[in-house]
């Protein structure tokens, strides 16, 4: 990952300079004149190679999603991460990585388009790989921007740790992070994998037809159990569900109220004392 021989011209160090200003204060924070200090050039050299900071800015992204696709093709070449060193990486990566996530931030529209090439670029390492999300594009989505989120709560982040990951130090103890949280499982295998016991719980659901007038009488309900055929079913009932049952003589359920209750009641007499006679 050597820098090439162009970052030894005026406009190289322009360039970088527009990345690093902008990545820290925005589009909006970084002036002409104040990457021209930066860069130890003049302003007038600026707008000789890039016309406006508008140009520059676009230069800048073109530059950043370049060069960090080729640093993801160099680290990835191998198929073995665990030879990494971030400390190394550091000084070329980390102000395009901040740069690019500024840019979005910003609304650029090539940052965006290399987010979404970082998304595809995931998924293919998951067909690679053989691992098989249910949502693979989300999947693929959230792994991008977790990497990505660092970045942004760069500060928070820092605080965090105790120490600033801007810093070569920093960024190496979050990039291990980042190693361990994409490669230590977060939950155990027996924990994720799905339970397919049959569900025997009785079903006691009324059986009541759709569109049946309220107040009509319905079947009482049956009890079933999943996955075994319903062999019975209990005697329908006419009496209303909405009236209570009771146990005493005077049952409201079975028994009409008013004067034919008691007429019932008087016969019933009648009978039990010509029994007696």
């Amino acid at each position: 990952m050597e820098r090439a021989v162009e970052d030894l011209t005026g406009r190289a160090r322009i360039r970088d300079a527009a990345i690093r200003l902008f990545g820290e204060r925005g589009i909006d924070g970084a002036s002409i004149r104040d990457i021209a200090a930066e860069a130890g050039v003049s302003s007038g050299l600026v707008r000789h190679h890039f016309g406006s900071k508008e140009a520059l800015r676009a230069a800048c992204d073109a530059y950043a999603k370049e060069r960090m696709l080729q640093i993801a093709a160099e680290l990835t070449e191998g198929g073995d991460l665990t030879a990494l060193d971030p400390v190394a990486l550091h000084p070329v990566a980390f102000p395009l990585q901040l740069y690019l996530v500024r840019s979005m931030m910003d609304g650029s529209e090539t940052a965006t388009a290399l987010f979404l090439d970082g998304v595809e670029m995931v998924e293919d390492w998951t067909k690679t790989y053989g691992i098989d999300p249910k949502d693979r594009r989300g999947y693929a989505a959230a792994l991008a921007a977790i990497k990505l989120s660092v970045f942004v709560f760069r500060d928070q982040v820092s605080k965090a740790l105790g120490e600033d990951i801007t810093t070569p130090a920093g960024y190496q103890r979050i990039g291990q992070a980042l190693m361990e949280v994409f490669s230590i499982p977060i939950f155990p295998p027996e924990h994720t994998t799905p339970d397919t016991t049959p569900d025997t719980t009785p079903d006691t659901t009324p059986n009541i037809p759709p569109n049946t007038p309220a107040g009509t009488p319905q079947d009482s309900p049956r009890t079933t159990t999943h996955n075994t055929p319903r062999t019975t079913r209990t005697t329908p009932s006419t009496t209303p569900s909405t009236t209570p049952s009771s146990t005493s003589e005077d049952n409201p359920s079975t028994t009409p109220r008013g004067r034919t209750g008691k007429a019932s009641r008087d016969t019933t007499g009648e009978i039990s004392r010509q029994q007696e006679m």
